[in-house]
Protein backbone atom coordinates (compact mmCIF):
# COMPACT_ATOMS: atom_id res chain seq x y z
CA UNK A 1 0.00 0.00 0.00
CA UNK A 2 3.03 2.30 0.38
CA UNK A 3 4.03 1.73 -3.27
CA UNK A 4 2.22 3.40 -6.13
CA UNK A 5 2.59 3.93 -9.92
CA UNK A 6 0.49 6.53 -11.73
CA UNK A 7 -1.14 5.84 -14.11
CA UNK A 8 -1.78 2.46 -12.42
CA UNK A 9 0.22 -0.57 -13.61
CA UNK A 10 -0.42 -4.12 -12.45
CA UNK A 11 2.64 -6.11 -11.46
CA UNK A 12 4.58 -7.82 -8.68
CA UNK A 13 6.99 -6.59 -5.99
CA UNK A 14 10.10 -8.46 -4.91
CA UNK A 15 12.80 -7.63 -2.36
CA UNK A 16 16.35 -8.49 -3.42
CA UNK A 17 19.95 -8.02 -2.13
CA UNK A 18 19.18 -8.64 1.56
CA UNK A 19 16.03 -6.58 1.37
CA UNK A 20 17.92 -3.49 0.18
CA UNK A 21 16.57 -3.46 -3.40
CA UNK A 22 12.90 -3.38 -4.33
CA UNK A 23 12.06 -4.61 -7.85
CA UNK A 24 8.67 -4.01 -9.47
CA UNK A 25 7.95 -6.14 -12.55
CA UNK A 26 4.93 -5.08 -14.68
CA UNK A 27 2.61 -7.86 -15.80
CA UNK A 28 2.63 -6.46 -19.37
CA UNK A 29 4.43 -3.89 -21.50
CA UNK A 30 4.10 -0.29 -20.38
CA UNK A 31 2.21 2.11 -22.63
CA UNK A 32 4.35 3.90 -25.20
CA UNK A 33 5.01 7.64 -25.06
CA UNK A 34 3.62 7.87 -21.50
CA UNK A 35 4.78 9.71 -18.36
CA UNK A 36 4.80 7.54 -15.21
CA UNK A 37 5.26 8.70 -11.58
CA UNK A 38 6.61 6.17 -9.07
CA UNK A 39 6.06 6.90 -5.36
CA UNK A 40 6.97 5.26 -2.02
CA UNK A 41 5.16 6.87 0.90
CA UNK A 42 6.41 7.45 4.49
CA UNK A 43 4.26 4.64 5.91
CA UNK A 44 6.78 2.23 4.38
CA UNK A 45 9.02 1.08 7.28
CA UNK A 46 12.12 -1.06 7.61
CA UNK A 47 12.57 -4.04 9.93
CA UNK A 48 13.15 -1.65 12.83
CA UNK A 49 9.82 0.09 12.13
CA UNK A 50 11.59 3.21 10.93
CA UNK A 51 9.73 4.93 8.10
CA UNK A 52 10.78 7.32 5.37
CA UNK A 53 11.04 10.95 6.39
CA UNK A 54 9.49 12.12 3.08
CA UNK A 55 7.73 10.58 0.11
CA UNK A 56 10.27 9.19 -2.35
CA UNK A 57 9.32 9.89 -5.98
CA UNK A 58 10.73 9.83 -9.48
CA UNK A 59 9.33 10.17 -12.99
CA UNK A 60 10.02 8.36 -16.22
CA UNK A 61 8.70 8.53 -19.75
CA UNK A 62 8.53 5.57 -22.09
CA UNK A 63 9.66 5.68 -25.71
CA UNK A 64 7.22 6.38 -28.50
CA UNK A 65 7.83 2.96 -30.02
CA UNK A 66 8.85 -0.46 -28.81
CA UNK A 67 10.84 -0.96 -32.00
CA UNK A 68 12.28 1.34 -34.66
CA UNK A 69 10.24 2.88 -37.43
CA UNK A 70 11.66 4.70 -40.46
CA UNK A 71 11.36 8.46 -40.67
CA UNK A 72 11.19 10.71 -43.75
CA UNK A 73 12.70 9.48 -47.01
CA UNK A 74 13.97 11.02 -50.21
CA UNK A 75 12.40 10.43 -52.60
CA UNK A 76 9.06 10.21 -50.83
CA UNK A 77 6.79 7.30 -51.63
CA UNK A 78 4.78 8.20 -54.74
CA UNK A 79 6.99 11.16 -55.67
CA UNK A 80 7.29 11.99 -59.38
CA UNK A 81 9.69 14.06 -61.48
CA UNK A 82 12.67 12.82 -59.46
CA UNK A 83 16.04 13.72 -60.97
CA UNK A 84 17.82 10.80 -62.64
CA UNK A 85 20.99 11.92 -60.84
CA UNK A 86 19.39 11.70 -57.38
CA UNK A 87 20.70 9.89 -54.30
CA UNK A 88 18.66 8.18 -51.61
CA UNK A 89 18.24 9.39 -48.04
CA UNK A 90 16.44 7.32 -45.40
CA UNK A 91 16.15 8.91 -41.95
CA UNK A 92 15.86 7.21 -38.56
CA UNK A 93 15.34 9.03 -35.26
CA UNK A 94 17.81 6.64 -33.65
CA UNK A 95 21.53 6.02 -33.65
CA UNK A 96 21.86 2.90 -35.79
CA UNK A 97 24.33 0.12 -35.07
CA UNK A 98 26.14 -0.13 -38.40
CA UNK A 99 27.49 -3.60 -37.51
CA UNK A 100 23.92 -4.99 -37.73
CA UNK A 101 23.37 -3.54 -41.22
CA UNK A 102 24.53 -4.97 -44.54
CA UNK A 103 24.04 -4.29 -48.24
CA UNK A 104 21.39 -7.03 -48.20
CA UNK A 105 19.11 -4.69 -46.23
CA UNK A 106 18.68 -2.44 -49.30
CA UNK A 107 17.42 -3.24 -52.78
CA UNK A 108 16.52 -1.00 -55.74
CA UNK A 109 14.22 -2.47 -58.42
CA UNK A 110 13.21 -0.91 -61.74
CA UNK A 111 9.81 -1.18 -63.42
CA UNK A 112 10.85 -4.42 -65.14
CA UNK A 113 11.72 -6.12 -61.84
CA UNK A 114 15.45 -5.84 -62.43
CA UNK A 115 17.78 -5.06 -59.53
CA UNK A 116 19.64 -1.76 -59.84
CA UNK A 117 23.14 -1.74 -58.26
CA UNK A 118 24.06 1.03 -55.87
CA UNK A 119 27.17 2.43 -54.18
CA UNK A 120 28.41 4.86 -51.51
CA UNK A 121 26.34 3.38 -48.67
CA UNK A 122 26.92 5.78 -45.76
CA UNK A 123 25.62 6.28 -42.22
CA UNK A 124 25.45 9.97 -41.38
CA UNK A 125 24.99 10.24 -37.61
CA UNK A 126 24.12 13.27 -35.51
CA UNK A 127 23.42 13.44 -31.79
CA UNK A 128 20.15 11.51 -31.93
CA UNK A 129 19.45 10.32 -35.48
CA UNK A 130 20.97 8.54 -38.46
CA UNK A 131 20.58 9.12 -42.19
CA UNK A 132 21.26 6.15 -44.46
CA UNK A 133 22.43 7.49 -47.81
CA UNK A 134 23.37 5.71 -51.05
CA UNK A 135 23.13 6.31 -54.78
CA UNK A 136 22.63 4.21 -57.92
CA UNK A 137 25.85 3.08 -59.56
CA UNK A 138 24.67 4.70 -62.81
CA UNK A 139 22.14 7.37 -63.64
CA UNK A 140 18.55 6.20 -63.62
CA UNK A 141 16.43 6.04 -66.76
CA UNK A 142 14.16 8.98 -67.53
CA UNK A 143 10.39 8.64 -67.21
CA UNK A 144 10.73 5.33 -65.38
CA UNK A 145 9.39 3.82 -62.16
CA UNK A 146 11.59 2.49 -59.36
CA UNK A 147 11.07 1.00 -55.93
CA UNK A 148 13.48 1.02 -52.99
CA UNK A 149 13.13 -1.73 -50.39
CA UNK A 150 14.60 -1.50 -46.91
CA UNK A 151 14.52 -4.92 -45.27
CA UNK A 152 14.35 -5.44 -41.47
CA UNK A 153 16.38 -7.00 -38.66
CA UNK A 154 19.02 -4.31 -38.13
CA UNK A 155 19.02 -2.41 -34.85
CA UNK A 156 19.89 0.79 -33.03
CA UNK A 157 22.83 1.10 -30.65
CA UNK A 158 20.42 0.75 -27.71
CA UNK A 159 18.97 -2.49 -29.05
CA UNK A 160 15.77 -1.42 -30.77
CA UNK A 161 15.14 -3.59 -33.82
CA UNK A 162 13.70 -2.51 -37.16
CA UNK A 163 10.92 -5.05 -37.83
CA UNK A 164 9.15 -3.74 -40.93
CA UNK A 165 9.93 -3.68 -44.65
CA UNK A 166 9.97 -0.16 -46.03
CA UNK A 167 8.81 0.26 -49.63
CA UNK A 168 9.33 3.58 -51.43
CA UNK A 169 8.09 3.90 -55.02
CA UNK A 170 8.89 6.89 -57.24
CA UNK A 171 9.09 7.97 -60.87
CA UNK A 172 11.92 9.83 -62.56
CA UNK A 173 11.73 13.02 -64.60
CA UNK A 174 11.01 12.96 -68.32
CA UNK A 175 13.93 15.32 -68.97
CA UNK A 176 17.62 14.80 -69.50
CA UNK A 177 20.14 17.62 -69.82
CA UNK A 178 23.18 18.10 -72.02
CA UNK A 179 25.97 20.29 -70.71
CA UNK A 180 26.45 23.67 -72.31
CA UNK A 181 29.48 25.94 -72.13
CA UNK A 182 31.10 25.45 -68.73
CA UNK A 183 32.20 28.78 -67.21
CA UNK A 184 33.38 27.43 -63.86
CA UNK A 185 34.55 23.86 -63.29
CA UNK A 186 35.09 24.15 -59.51
CA UNK A 187 38.50 22.58 -59.97
CA UNK A 188 40.17 25.55 -58.23
CA UNK A 189 38.95 27.12 -54.98
CA UNK A 190 41.12 30.23 -55.37
CA UNK A 191 38.47 31.54 -57.80
CA UNK A 192 36.07 31.80 -54.83
CA UNK A 193 36.22 33.79 -51.61
CA UNK A 194 35.83 31.68 -48.48
CA UNK A 195 32.46 32.37 -46.76
CA UNK A 196 34.25 33.68 -43.66
CA UNK A 197 35.95 36.34 -45.84
CA UNK A 198 32.57 37.64 -47.00
CA UNK A 199 30.87 40.52 -45.17
CA UNK A 200 27.43 39.09 -46.05
CA UNK A 201 28.10 35.92 -44.04
CA UNK A 202 26.43 36.14 -40.62
CA UNK A 203 25.30 33.81 -37.85
CA UNK A 204 27.64 30.91 -38.65
CA UNK A 205 30.03 28.82 -36.58
CA UNK A 206 33.39 29.78 -38.06
CA UNK A 207 34.98 26.49 -37.01
CA UNK A 208 32.44 24.50 -39.05
CA UNK A 209 31.90 26.78 -42.07
CA UNK A 210 34.27 26.70 -45.06
CA UNK A 211 34.58 26.19 -48.81
CA UNK A 212 37.04 23.69 -50.28
CA UNK A 213 37.63 21.18 -53.08
CA UNK A 214 36.06 17.76 -52.61
CA UNK A 215 36.66 14.63 -54.69
CA UNK A 216 33.90 12.45 -53.20
CA UNK A 217 30.94 13.95 -55.05
CA UNK A 218 31.58 15.42 -58.51
CA UNK A 219 29.83 15.70 -61.86
CA UNK A 220 32.99 15.86 -63.98
CA UNK A 221 36.69 16.42 -63.61
CA UNK A 222 38.39 15.59 -60.33
CA UNK A 223 36.63 17.85 -57.82
CA UNK A 224 33.53 19.77 -56.88
CA UNK A 225 33.28 22.79 -54.61
CA UNK A 226 32.05 21.87 -51.12
CA UNK A 227 30.37 24.42 -48.87
CA UNK A 228 30.15 23.11 -45.31
CA UNK A 229 28.05 25.29 -43.03
CA UNK A 230 26.84 25.46 -39.46
CA UNK A 231 24.37 28.10 -38.30
CA UNK A 232 24.52 29.20 -34.67
CA UNK A 233 20.81 29.88 -34.17
CA UNK A 234 17.50 28.59 -35.55
CA UNK A 235 17.06 31.39 -38.10
CA UNK A 236 18.59 34.47 -39.78
CA UNK A 237 21.91 32.82 -40.68
CA UNK A 238 23.47 33.38 -44.09
CA UNK A 239 26.71 32.34 -45.77
CA UNK A 240 28.01 33.42 -49.16
CA UNK A 241 30.89 32.53 -51.46
CA UNK A 242 31.82 35.12 -54.05
CA UNK A 243 33.23 34.36 -57.49
CA UNK A 244 36.36 36.46 -57.95
CA UNK A 245 36.22 36.18 -61.77
CA UNK A 246 32.50 37.06 -62.12
CA UNK A 247 32.31 35.25 -65.49
CA UNK A 248 29.94 36.55 -68.14
CA UNK A 249 26.96 34.42 -69.11
CA UNK A 250 25.95 36.64 -72.03
CA UNK A 251 22.97 38.83 -72.74
CA UNK A 252 20.55 36.51 -74.59
CA UNK A 253 17.52 36.41 -72.30
CA UNK A 254 16.49 32.99 -73.63
CA UNK A 255 19.85 31.37 -72.84
CA UNK A 256 19.67 28.78 -70.06
CA UNK A 257 22.09 29.13 -67.14
CA UNK A 258 22.73 26.02 -65.05
CA UNK A 259 24.79 24.79 -62.13
CA UNK A 260 24.98 21.28 -60.70
CA UNK A 261 24.14 21.24 -56.98
CA UNK A 262 24.34 18.21 -54.70
CA UNK A 263 21.45 18.94 -52.35
CA UNK A 264 21.43 18.07 -48.66
CA UNK A 265 17.64 17.94 -48.12
CA UNK A 266 18.01 20.77 -45.61
CA UNK A 267 15.14 23.02 -46.82
CA UNK A 268 17.47 26.02 -46.59
CA UNK A 269 17.35 28.56 -49.44
CA UNK A 270 19.97 28.43 -52.19
CA UNK A 271 20.64 31.86 -53.73
CA UNK A 272 22.46 32.49 -57.01
CA UNK A 273 23.67 36.10 -57.36
CA UNK A 274 24.07 37.94 -60.68
CA UNK A 275 24.80 41.49 -61.80
CA UNK A 276 24.87 43.48 -65.04
CA UNK A 277 28.39 44.84 -64.80
CA UNK A 278 27.89 46.80 -61.59
CA UNK A 279 28.54 44.41 -58.72
CA UNK A 280 26.35 46.54 -56.44
CA UNK A 281 23.21 45.99 -58.50
CA UNK A 282 22.53 42.37 -57.66
CA UNK A 283 19.67 40.13 -58.79
CA UNK A 284 19.16 36.72 -57.19
CA UNK A 285 17.45 33.50 -58.19
CA UNK A 286 16.45 31.19 -55.33
CA UNK A 287 15.62 27.54 -54.88
CA UNK A 288 14.66 25.57 -51.75
CA UNK A 289 17.12 22.72 -51.19
CA UNK A 290 14.49 19.99 -50.85
CA UNK A 291 16.37 17.30 -52.75
CA UNK A 292 19.24 14.93 -52.04
CA UNK A 293 21.87 14.16 -54.66
CA UNK A 294 22.79 15.97 -57.86
CA UNK A 295 20.33 18.31 -59.53
CA UNK A 296 20.91 20.74 -62.38
CA UNK A 297 19.50 24.05 -61.12
CA UNK A 298 18.76 25.89 -64.36
CA UNK A 299 16.69 28.78 -65.70
CA UNK A 300 16.68 31.27 -68.61
CA UNK A 301 18.48 34.58 -68.16
CA UNK A 302 15.17 36.45 -68.32
CA UNK A 303 14.40 35.09 -64.84
CA UNK A 304 17.36 37.09 -63.50
CA UNK A 305 15.83 40.41 -64.51
CA UNK A 306 17.41 43.59 -65.81
CA UNK A 307 18.95 43.98 -69.23
CA UNK A 308 22.33 43.72 -70.88
CA UNK A 309 25.23 41.40 -70.22
CA UNK A 310 24.86 39.20 -67.12
CA UNK A 311 27.71 38.19 -64.78
CA UNK A 312 27.66 35.29 -62.32
CA UNK A 313 28.67 36.85 -59.02
CA UNK A 314 28.14 34.57 -56.01
CA UNK A 315 26.41 31.61 -54.34
CA UNK A 316 24.56 32.09 -51.07
CA UNK A 317 22.75 29.87 -48.58
CA UNK A 318 20.06 31.53 -46.46
CA UNK A 319 18.88 29.77 -43.34
CA UNK A 320 15.18 28.91 -43.32
CA UNK A 321 13.04 28.48 -40.20
CA UNK A 322 12.88 24.82 -39.08
CA UNK A 323 15.55 23.88 -41.64
CA UNK A 324 18.78 22.01 -40.94
CA UNK A 325 21.35 24.04 -39.05
CA UNK A 326 24.42 22.30 -40.41
CA UNK A 327 25.29 20.19 -43.41
CA UNK A 328 27.16 20.49 -46.73
CA UNK A 329 26.35 21.42 -50.34
CA UNK A 330 28.44 20.55 -53.41
CA UNK A 331 28.68 22.57 -56.64
CA UNK A 332 30.03 21.68 -60.06
CA UNK A 333 30.07 22.88 -63.68
CA UNK A 334 28.39 26.27 -63.72
CA UNK A 335 27.43 26.70 -67.37
CA UNK A 336 25.48 28.53 -70.04
CA UNK A 337 23.61 27.28 -73.13
CA UNK A 338 22.20 24.29 -71.24
CA UNK A 339 20.14 21.97 -73.42
CA UNK A 340 17.02 20.94 -71.52
CA UNK A 341 14.70 18.02 -72.15
CA UNK A 342 16.87 16.12 -74.62
CA UNK A 343 16.85 12.46 -75.41
CA UNK A 344 14.00 10.93 -73.45
CA UNK A 345 14.93 7.25 -73.50
CA UNK A 346 11.38 6.17 -74.23
CA UNK A 347 11.33 8.24 -77.43
CA UNK A 348 15.03 8.34 -78.29
CA UNK A 349 16.28 9.29 -81.71
CA UNK A 350 18.15 6.91 -84.00
CA UNK A 351 15.55 4.29 -83.15
CA UNK A 352 14.70 1.60 -85.66
CA UNK A 353 13.04 -1.45 -84.10
CA UNK A 354 14.88 -0.85 -80.84
CA UNK A 355 18.23 0.31 -82.29
CA UNK A 356 19.27 3.39 -80.27
CA UNK A 357 22.38 5.42 -79.66
CA UNK A 358 22.16 7.83 -76.74
CA UNK A 359 24.09 10.99 -75.99
CA UNK A 360 27.19 10.31 -73.97
CA UNK A 361 27.18 11.46 -70.37
CA UNK A 362 28.63 13.62 -68.97
CA UNK A 363 29.21 15.95 -71.89
CA UNK A 364 31.51 17.90 -71.91
CA UNK A 365 33.63 15.50 -69.91
CA UNK A 366 37.02 15.07 -68.27
CA UNK A 367 38.46 12.52 -68.02
CA UNK A 368 35.80 9.89 -68.74
CA UNK A 369 32.37 9.63 -70.33
CA UNK A 370 29.77 6.87 -70.74
CA UNK A 371 28.21 5.89 -74.09
CA UNK A 372 24.94 4.00 -73.90
CA UNK A 373 23.26 2.14 -76.76
CA UNK A 374 20.54 -0.42 -77.42
CA UNK A 375 20.41 -3.38 -79.80
CA UNK A 376 17.20 -5.04 -81.05
CA UNK A 377 18.90 -8.38 -81.83
CA UNK A 378 22.28 -10.02 -81.43
CA UNK A 379 24.67 -8.23 -83.78
CA UNK A 380 28.32 -7.71 -84.56
CA UNK A 381 28.94 -4.33 -82.92
CA UNK A 382 31.64 -1.75 -83.52
CA UNK A 383 31.97 1.60 -81.76
CA UNK A 384 34.70 3.93 -82.97
CA UNK A 385 35.82 7.41 -81.92
CA UNK A 386 36.95 9.88 -84.64
CA UNK A 387 38.19 13.45 -84.59
CA UNK A 388 36.57 16.15 -86.74
CA UNK A 389 39.02 15.42 -89.58
CA UNK A 390 37.67 11.88 -89.77
CA UNK A 391 40.81 10.23 -88.36
CA UNK A 392 40.13 7.20 -86.19
CA UNK A 393 41.16 7.80 -82.57
CA UNK A 394 40.14 4.57 -80.86
CA UNK A 395 37.88 1.54 -81.25
CA UNK A 396 35.90 1.02 -78.07
CA UNK A 397 33.87 -2.07 -79.01
CA UNK A 398 34.46 -4.67 -81.72
CA UNK A 399 32.59 -7.88 -80.93
CA UNK A 400 29.18 -9.58 -81.17
CA UNK A 401 26.70 -8.48 -78.48
CA UNK A 402 23.27 -9.72 -77.47
CA UNK A 403 20.02 -7.75 -77.75
CA UNK A 404 19.40 -5.18 -75.03
CA UNK A 405 21.04 -2.12 -73.55
CA UNK A 406 24.82 -1.78 -73.26
CA UNK A 407 27.33 0.84 -72.12
CA UNK A 408 30.97 1.53 -72.82
CA UNK A 409 33.26 4.23 -71.45
CA UNK A 410 35.97 6.33 -73.10
CA UNK A 411 38.71 7.88 -71.00
CA UNK A 412 39.95 10.40 -73.58
CA UNK A 413 42.93 8.36 -74.80
CA UNK A 414 43.86 7.04 -78.25
CA UNK A 415 44.54 3.42 -79.25
CA UNK A 416 48.03 3.66 -77.71
CA UNK A 417 46.66 4.89 -74.38
CA UNK A 418 47.95 8.44 -74.90
CA UNK A 419 45.59 11.26 -73.76
CA UNK A 420 44.17 13.25 -76.68
CA UNK A 421 43.66 17.01 -76.80
CA UNK A 422 40.54 18.91 -75.84
CA UNK A 423 38.01 19.21 -78.63
CA UNK A 424 34.96 17.78 -80.34
CA UNK A 425 34.96 14.09 -81.21
CA UNK A 426 32.52 11.83 -83.05
CA UNK A 427 31.51 8.39 -81.80
CA UNK A 428 29.99 6.01 -84.35
CA UNK A 429 27.95 2.90 -83.63
CA UNK A 430 27.69 0.18 -86.28
CA UNK A 431 25.50 -2.85 -85.52
CA UNK A 432 24.92 -5.10 -88.49
CA UNK A 433 23.63 -2.86 -91.28
CA UNK A 434 22.58 -0.03 -89.00
CA UNK A 435 24.75 2.94 -88.03
CA UNK A 436 24.40 6.05 -85.89
CA UNK A 437 26.78 8.72 -84.65
CA UNK A 438 26.87 11.63 -82.18
CA UNK A 439 29.24 14.34 -81.04
CA UNK A 440 30.97 14.68 -77.68
CA UNK A 441 33.22 17.34 -76.14
CA UNK A 442 36.44 16.62 -74.23
CA UNK A 443 37.61 19.46 -71.97
CA UNK A 444 41.04 19.16 -70.37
Amino acid sequence: SAFRIEPPVKGSLEWQADNTKLVFTPDSLLDTDTNYKISIFPDAVNQYSVGLQDTFQFDLKTRKFNWMIAGPTFPEDGQTEVEITMSFNLQFDYLLDASTFSTENIKIVNQFGETVPYRNLTFQKSSDNTNITFRPSQELQTNSSYTVFLYPEFSSVDGFVYKDTLRVGFKTSKQRYASGTVINTFEETDRWLDPLENSYTIGVDSAKTSFYLNGLYKRSGFFSGCLTYSFKEDSLGFCRIKNKDRPSIGSNSETEFGIWVFGDLSDNILELWFDHGDSLLVNTVTDTVDWYGWKLVHFPLNKIGGSGEVFFQAIGLRQAVNAARESALYFDDAQTDVLVGIENENTASNSVNGFKLYHNYPNPFNPETIIRYQLPVTEEVKITVYNLLGRKIKTLVNQPLTAGEHTVSWNGTNSRGVPVASGIYIYRLKAGAQTAHKKMILLR
